[in-house]
């Protein structure tokens, strides 16, 4: 899912920056009312997603200021309260007007454990279950699923040691020289991604590591120079800000024990920001050329650095890509963080036409099943040309990863209809069912399988056409595709899959037609065909299941959409069937029905 750049919320994102720059924290339900006054907010704004950027950086701002994080009550005592400065997340959902369904609690949620964590509070899952009764134990389960990139929450719990030597500005010089490897091993030992690093080679790179002094004002990296190394703040902080067109705007302040300049050193591409120090302190640089030596002896440095560089990309609006031309496209926005990689808005420097960047995490570039998926995608889809299919531009590589340049679209996907209306009306759902097997019906006809058709990768634009996206798991019977896919590995979104799919089998075009009847059931009724989420329990949901009667649906319901159903949901792939001519005949656009606050999401 992505959504459409608004200048709007970015001017507001920045604003919300800067005040918090000068030490007077912005008031988000202000700028969310200026925000609905606009004229233009309801054609390009989101007011959800601009609360959710809004809440982040309060989040990250509030809980740097904590001067004891161990002092904090633990929820569910005072959890809505302020504490020094910090708050929890409940404070916001009580404080603000805004909706928010699960995915985004959770998101919430996750990068409030991050933010916690990170400045030395210590956050645990019961406490986040017993917060999120509503959301139950499974929506914890899923929360500890987001964060696997950083190995076992547990693990961090137990990772995360208060007793280690903080250097600060008032230790003396001789302190830290007497025994500098020791004392930086130390440090760099509860530092993420370094802590994850083997004793080894934490030694190594405090070996190689210099300790710099700087005052307030001095320019510690600067954007367009040379990426000779990486520094770790050990005291003091600093500020990330990117020039774009002339204009400077602040990307995130970060304080001790943060790492600035992986990118550059990752990619060796010229440096993509500006790092600049706020209060005097020290950093600790480690050269380039040491990086990549110790890389050639511990290939899980690589891992490391890529993993930093995945929680830093794409988790705020504005990030160090913001204004960079990647391959004649200027990126403006973060739209959207899924599972495999970050979209981005952009505009296509020769034609002022507007486009998305879908870039592969760094975490997942040296995983060679994963990236051949990424640009087999872009191929697949490439040579889908077709009104309900969105359409890709190109791949290319850039900044150590693969980017696919894909259209833009102004709309939403229909798990955000059905969050929103729970089920739909039936003019709409034969509209969007009409449409939807058009695509198939094309995309079936190049020999190409969907294999993971769900609510969230079906999209309606404005003008209420209907687009197929997401071909990251597509197969293409034409090709040697079917070689990333082996017998017994399952692939897809369980709750939608074929029988087959769920059994290791890999699917293809009659797997579609089935989460097709999946889809429609859902639209028609407001709930999945299957409600669990654990997998061994879909397995028995699913093994109990029979395709309900005709009177279990109601009297007034189109009898060809419920053939459709029945004919698609069946178990032996070989008896599925769709009168595709019938059914493409229902196409027609999708008429709006939802608020203009939920209307604003693209391709």
């Amino acid at each position: 899912m992505t959504r459409p750049a608004s200048p709007l919320a970015a001017t507001l994102i920045e604003r919300f920056h800067q005040a918090w720059q000068t030490g007077v924290p912005g008031s988000i339900p202000q700028l969310l009312n200026e925000w609905g006054l606009a004229e233009s907010a309801s054609a390009a704004g989101d007011r959800r997603g601009l609360a959710l950027e809004l809440i982040k950086i309060d989040l990250e701002q509030r809980w740097m200021r904590v001067d004891s994080p161990a002092s904090l009550p633990r929820a569910p005592q005072g959890c809505a309260a302020t504490i020094q400065h910090a708050r929890l997340l409940e404070a916001y959902l009580d404080d603000l007007d805004v909706t928010l369904d699960e995915s985004a609690i959770l998101e919430l949620l996750a990068h409030e454990f991050r933010v916690r964590q990170r400045w030395g509070d210590r956050p645990n899952f019961d406490e986040y279950a017993s917060r999120f009764e509503r959301l139950g134990r499974v929506a914890v389960e899923r929360l500890e699923s987001e964060l696997t990139v950083e190995r076992s929450l547990r693990s961090l719990l137990d990772d995360c040691d208060e007793s280690f030597p903080i250097l600060t500005s008032n230790d003396s010089a001789g302190g830290l020289e007497s025994s500098p490897t020791e004392t930086l091993c130390q440090v760099y030992a509860t530092i993420r991604p370094f802590a994850e690093l083997a004793p080894v080679v934490l030694e190594a790179l405090a070996l190689h590591s210099t300790i710099r002094e700087f005052q307030s004002g001095d320019v510690l990296l600067r954007q367009g120079a040379d990426a000779d190394g990486l520094l770790v703040i050990l005291d003091g902080a600093v500020e990330v800000s990117v020039v774009d067109s002339g204009a400077r705007h602040s990307i995130a302040r970060l304080e001790r024990h943060a790492i600035v300049g992986e990118l550059g050193v990752f990619t060796r591409e010229r440096r993509s920001a500006s790092v600049t120090a706020v209060s005097a302190g020290r950093a600790a640089f480690i050269p380039r050329e040491k990086l990549e030596h110790l890389v050639g002896h511990h290939p899980e440095m690589t891992a490391a650095l890529s993993e930093l560089i995945s929680e830093r990309i794409g988790t705020l609006a504005l990030d160090v890509l913001w204004g960079k031309v990647l391959h004649g496209y200027r990126v403006r926005q973060r739209l959207g963080r899924g599972g495999m990689g970050i979209v981005y808005a952009a505009t296509d420097v020769a034609s002022g036409a507007d486009v998305a960047l879908k870039m592969l995490r760094h975490d997942l570039v040296y995983d060679r099943a994963v990236l051949r998926r990424f640009r087999q995608e872009a191929a697949i889809v490439q040579s889908l040309q077709h009104p309900n299919i969105v359409r890709v531009f190109g791949e290319f590589s850039a900044y150590g990863t693969c980017f696919i340049a894909m259209e833009l679209c102004d709309g939403l996907p229909l798990d955000d209809f059905l969050a929103q209306l729970k089920a739909l009306p039936e003019a709409s759902v034969r509209g969007i069912v009409g449409q939807l097997a058009t695509a198939l019906c094309h995309s079936h006809g190049q020999g190409v399988a969907h294999r993971d058709i769900k609510p969230s990768n079906v999209l309606v634009a404005r003008d209420g056409t209907v687009k197929l996206s997401d071909f990251g798991l597509a197969r293409c019977s034409l090709s040697d595709s079917t070689a990333l896919t082996t017998f017994g590995q399952i692939i897809g979104t369980p709750r939608y899959m074929a029988p087959e799919q769920l059994a290791g089998e890999r699917g293809d075009t009659r797997s579609d037609l089935y989460a097709l009847g999946a889809v429609t059931y859902e639209l028609l009724t407001g709930r999945p065909l299957f409600r669990a989420h654990r997998f061994p329990d879909l397995v028995r949901e699913r093994w109990n299941w029979s395709f309900p009667s005709r009177s279990e649906f109601p009297a007034d319901l189109d009898e060809r959409l419920f053939l459709l159903m029945r004919d698609c949901l069946v178990e032996d792939p070989e008896a599925r069937r769709v009168a595709w001519d019938e059914v493409t005949a229902w196409s027609a656009p999708v008429g709006w029905t939802m608020s203009d606050d939920a209307c604003s999401h693209g391709s």
